[in-house]
C-alpha cells in the first residue's frame, strides 16, 4: 500500500529465490500513491490485484489466500512488502514442512538490518491463560520454546510460510 519501490526490492529479492516451484501474487490494497515505477511493467510475470480500496492487513492477506488455494497451492507464503528474502529462506521453509507432515505453519528469522543482522525476531510466546507476551530476541530462546511449550508459540505474518492442509 502506496509503497512502490520499497515493493520492488522486495520483488527483485524474492525472484532471487533458490526455490522454483512458487508463483508471486501482488495484492495493491488501495493505493493512492503516484509513483514513477510501474510495478507491471517491472515484472510481467507476476499477478497483480488491485483492490479500489483498503481492505487492511487481514483483508489483503485472505484475498490472497483465497487466490492461492483456487491456483492449487500447496504451501501460501505471506510476506509484507517491506521484507526483503534471502536467497535459501523459502526453500529452507518448504525444506522443513517437507520433512514433519506436523508442521502447519514456519516462519523465518527477521532482522532488522540484512547486512549487519541485527536480529529482530524469531518467535513469540503467548499464554493466555496467565495474560504472558513474550518474543524471543535469539534463536536458543525460541528453540526451547518450540521444544518446551509448542502450543504456546506464535508467529508474525511478516513471513509466515502456511502448508495449505493446516489451513
Amino acid at each position: 500500500w502506496n509503497k512502490t519501490a520499497i515493493t520492488q526490492r522486495c520483488i527483485e529479492s524474492l525472484l532471487n529465490t533458490d526455490y522454483l516451484n512458487y508463483k508471486v501474487l501482488v495484492i495493491d490494497n488501495g493505493s493512492t500513491e503516484i509513483s514513477e515505477i510501474n510495478l507491471e511493467s517491472c515484472f510481467p510475470s507476476i499477478h497483480f490485484i488491485h483492490n479500489a480500496e483498503n481492505k487492511g492487513y487481514t483483508g489483503g492477506n485472505n484475498q490472497g489466500i483465497e487466490y492461492a488455494l483456487n491456483d492449487g497451492a500447496k504451501y501460501i507464503w505471506l510476506l509484507n512488502n517491506d521484507a526483503l528474502v534471502d536467497k535459501n529462506t523459502l526453500s529452507e521453509l518448504v525444506y522443513a514442512c517437507e520433512q514433519d507432515s506436523g508442521i502447519g505453519l514456519a516462519h523465518s528469522i527477521i532482522f532488522d538490518n540484512p547486512i549487519e543482522k541485527n536480529l529482530l525476531y524469531c518467535g513469540s510466546f503467548i499464554d493466555m491463560k496467565n495474560g504472558i507476551f513474550r518474543t524471543a530476541k535469539e534463536i536458543n530462546t525460541i528453540l526451547d520454546w518450540q521444544k518446551n511449550y509448542p502450543e504456546n508459540i506464535a508467529l508474525w505474518g511478516t513471513a509466515l510460510l502456511i502448508n495449505v492442509d493446516c489451513y
